[in-house]
């Protein structure tokens, strides 16, 4: 059964090789999206995570020669 819809999926991917790349691609560029999304965001929640008032920590980035 599984061979079956492999030599399907073989024969339908050589007929439609463009529409078969640009799937692909897609599927792929949709995958790292997600995963950078993800690692974004878990980097952004890994700060401060031990100490016992860590909603009273507030972070400021200030960028310049004018600010010391």
């Amino acid at each position: 059964m599984f061979n079956n819809y492999l030599k399907t999926a073989i024969l339908n991917f050589t007929k439609n090789k463009l529409t078969t790349a640009i799937n692909v691609l897609d599927l792929a560029i949709g995958i790292n999206a997600v995963l950078v999304i993800f690692l974004v965001i878990r980097y952004d929640y890994s700060f401060d995570r031990l100490e016992q008032r860590r909603d009273r920590i507030y972070h400021m980035v200030s960028e310049g020669e004018s600010w010391k």
